[in-house]
């Protein structure tokens, strides 16, 4: 009798994290499905995707499964919302050439993904590269 009770609610403990990996799946297929990735790189080769949605003022950084699996960063192993935040910070300034914009709310959407909002001032540094036409 204890063991069918215990086999039962690890099936539903199954079940309910199922459930939130798929609500979080079809949150961030909505939200972001349509937007190329951005790759970046940490001081210690962890690879990072970046996808930025910038009409909404928001990108989501994903973790490489295979990197946290390894330890991730093996040269002083920071945690991984601090890692996370670093590359945002990173994309902002290096990779999306807006360097004044400044996050400024995070939520973990998984284990391996954290949305970030972002504020940028109306200066042309901010906003996104033009698509120049010759």
């Amino acid at each position: 009798m204890i063991r069918r009770l215990r086999i039962a609610l690890a099936a539903g403990g199954l079940a309910f994290v199922g459930a939130c990996a798929n609500d979080s799946f079809t949150y961030t297929m909505e939200r972001y499905g349509a937007v190329k990735g951005v790759t970046v790189k940490l001081r210690c080769r962890d690879a990072y995707e970046v996808f930025d949605r910038y009409d909404a003022r928001s990108l989501i950084v994903v973790t490489n499964p295979v990197s946290e699996l390894v330890g991730g960063c093996l040269e002083g192993g920071a945690d991984r919302a601090v890692r996370q935040r670093e590359v945002a910070r990173i994309y902002l300034e290096e990779r999306a050439k807006r360097p004044l914009c400044r996050i400024t709310r995070e939520r973990d959407i998984t284990g391996l993904q954290r949305e970030f909002d972002y504020r940028c001032p109306d200066d042309p540094k901010a906003a996104p590269p033009r698509l120049q036409r010759g």
